[in-house]
């Protein structure tokens, strides 16, 4: 999966990435910790189709071992 990333889709891993770890003291994070932060970091827009494709992007990235397993209920919401 690394090899053939896109550029946005490592640039969100990237972004998200650089959230969990500025939020370490607050592990485990839920999702809309993670997609609230970037938002607010203007990194993604405030749309339910950013967020699913978060939800998608880290889901197969911590599959893939490119994100720590720190998003707490990760799996079970990635069909939202």
């Amino acid at each position: 999966m690394s090899n053939s990333l896109r550029e946005s889709t490592r640039s969100l891993i990237d972004a998200a990435t650089a959230v969990v770890n500025d939020l370490a003291d607050f592990w485990p994070l839920t999702l809309r910790q993670i997609y609230y932060q970037l938002v607010s970091q203007l990194a993604i827009q405030n749309r339910l189709g950013a967020y699913k494709r978060l939800s998608r992007v880290l889901s197969n990235a911590r599959i893939a071992g490119l994100v720590q397993e720190v998003v707490c209920g990760l799996l079970a919401r990635e069909g939202d």
